[in-house]
């Protein structure tokens, strides 16, 4: 085998050193150039990435914190309607109960006139029966017509003793 064999050695050292050589220049000058750029190429591209997403992050934040704003905005919107609703809601209850006070006490007034006069007519009615009545057993029993201003006296006088 010749790689064995000593005589062969400085030639082989020889073609050795010529191939390393010529493997580092070719490393050295258009491998790691053409990995360094890819990997220059791909670091810049992972940089504009994490700027365009930092970008993005603050839009982002920007339009959740417009979102919430318009959220509590819009909450803020809907408790002030709500309230003034409910403000018209009960006035008009107000509104409405108290006309039905007024109107039923109108009705109770005009009731309480209505029994009053009843009250009255069955009165008169009762003092004129009465005073018929009267008139008619005293003098039937008696014979003795009784004036009208004594009989209406005494007539009055049984009345207001029988209401008190």
């Amino acid at each position: 085998m010749p790689q064995l064999d000593i005589t062969w050695y400085p030639a082989q050292f020889f073609w050795m050193v010529i191939t390393f050589t010529i493997m580092f220049l070719l490393i050295s000058q258009v491998v790691v150039p053409r990995i360094s750029k890819v990997l220059d190429e791909r670091q810049h591209r992972i940089d504009e990435d994490l700027k365009r997403a930092e970008k993005l992050k603050a839009e982002v934040e920007t339009i959740t914190e417009a979102y919430e704003k318009v959220i509590t905005e819009a909450n803020t919107t809907a408790h002030d309607s709500l309230q003034k609703v409910r403000n018209e809601i009960t006035l008009i209850a107000e509104q409405r109960e108290k006309e039905m006070s007024d109107k039923l006490e109108k009705q109770i007034k005009a009731g309480e006139e209505r029994v009053s006069q009843a009250k009255d007519n069955a009165l008169k009615q009762v003092r004129e029966i009465s005073l018929e009545t009267t008139s008619a057993t005293v003098e039937k029993l008696s014979g003795i017509k009784v004036k009208d201003e004594e009989l209406k006296d005494s007539v009055e006088k049984a009345i207001k003793e029988h209401l008190s």
